[in-house]
């Protein structure tokens, strides 16, 4: 799938650029009254869970100017298969779904 694009979760905008199995993103928004700013990156594995949906494998780090800088975690999540949503159940309630806008 191309998941180039601007994403969206309860919380939070993504601006995601993909080449081949990398990706990369900056996202930011509110979160309990608090700004946000994180920076990720993420590889397609090609591998696929027992629903058949690619499994995606990363990280992110919250940048200088989040109210969380320095906070930083490794995340795994599932992309439909259309392409169109990401969950990433390692993610707080705001941000485990993403939709492709």
């Amino acid at each position: 799938p191309d998941l180039t694009g601007t994403w969206e979760s309860q919380k939070g905008v993504y601006e995601v650029e993909q080449t081949g199995n990398e990706v990369k993103w900056f996202g930011e928004g509110v979160y309990e009254g608090r700004d946000w700013e994180h920076n990720g990156t993420a590889v397609i594995t090609g591998e696929k869970d027992k629903y058949g949906k690619l499994i995606i494998e990363g990280n992110f780090k919250d940048t200088e100017n989040s109210s969380w800088k320095g906070n930083s975690r490794d995340i795994k999540g599932t992309i439909s298969k259309d392409g169109n949503s990401m969950d990433w159940p390692t993610l707080n309630k705001y941000e485990k779904h993403w939709d492709k806008q």
